[in-house]
């Protein structure tokens, strides 16, 4: 059951950041129409196109499991306790 989750999380990992720049960017007909204004609205006042903030996310994201990863263990959580 675990495996089954795992594989659905990576999944989700790689086809959803995609998804979502093929929806935004070439597929607007398939948003529901309020949910397609609130998307608007929201994105007049970023200065940055969909698939740049999706790479910044990215990045971003990998850079703090990266850092998580390295922490020395004193700063680590003490499951036992």
């Amino acid at each position: 059951m675990l495996k089954g989750i795992r594989l659905l999380a990576l999944f989700l990992t790689v086809l959803l950041p995609g998804l979502y720049v093929a929806v935004a960017t070439f597929h607007q007909e398939l948003v529901p129409t309020e949910l397609l204004f609130a998307i608007v609205a929201s994105r007049s006042n970023v200065p940055f196109p969909v698939i740049f903030e999706i790479l910044t996310m990215e990045i971003s994201l990998e850079l703090i499991r990266e850092s998580g990863v390295r922490v020395p263990t004193p700063l680590r959580s003490n499951n036992s306790a």
